[in-house]
């Protein structure tokens, strides 16, 4: 597992790593032990701006015909004990909100159609207070994220952010990071723990969609 920050109230945000494989492959004894929940709570991820409530999780299953559509769920810390509200990532940001006022938390799935369909506005805004601290797990970051130079420009317009970048070997790159981190801080939310790591760069510990991980997902989760 990664440590990707502890929040204030002591509430860490981890992110599960090629080592421990995917998440949605893991017995109930593992995620037990992984997860401290024998369940874990995930949505069909469409890259929306969806955020479903786990709330009424009885509602809610961990079937895949059964899934709802989705890429962010909020939830009340208690729940987690019980079934645990997990993000599918390899490359996209997984993200974690908290709430100091409420006690409520957010995790969040935001590739680059996310952030332009405004799913941590959304995220930000269910949580309802305006004392938020956020923490990032691991993406691909503007080093080896190539993409095309007139979609980044069309892409950083839709959020009124500079994404474009230069990676390593020169070519041109998508800044996830920055895009993520400016509109956080537009509304007036806090980031905590290190810079994320790149998946891309690191797919010893990482899986990575770009870097031929089709169908494998890291879980990131708070425990």
């Amino acid at each position: 597992m990664r440590l990707n920050g502890i929040f204030e109230d002591g509430t860490t945000f981890v992110t599960s790593t090629r080592h421990e494989g995917d998440p949605r492959e893991w017995a109930i004894e593992r995620r037990s032990a992984l997860v401290g929940a024998e369940a874990i709570l995930r949505l069909r991820q469409i890259h929306s701006n969806i955020v479903v409530s786990a709330d009424e999780y009885g509602a809610l299953s961990t079937a895949d015909a059964d899934l709802v559509d989705g890429d962010a769920i909020s939830f009340a810390g208690e729940i987690r004990h019980l079934m645990q509200p997990t993000v599918l990532t390899a490359d996209c940001i997984p993200l974690a909100l908290w709430s100091r006022s409420r006690g409520r938390f957010v995790i969040v799935h935001a590739g680059w159609k996310g952030l332009t369909s405004g799913v941590v506005e959304e995220a930000a805004g269910n949580l309802g207070d305006s004392k938020l601290q956020a923490i990032f797990g691991p993406f691909a970051r503007s080093c080896c994220y190539d993409f095309g130079r007139q979609h980044a420009l069309e892409l950083s317009e839709l959020i009124d952010v500079d994404m474009v970048a230069t990676g390593t070997s020169g070519q041109v790159t998508l800044d996830l990071f920055k895009g993520a981190s400016e509109i956080l801080k537009r509304i007036g939310v806090d980031a905590v723990g290190e810079d994320p790591p790149c998946t891309i760069c690191n797919r010893d510990y990482y899986f990575s969609y770009r870097g031929g991980d089709m169908s494998l997902r890291m879980g990131s989760f708070l425990i």
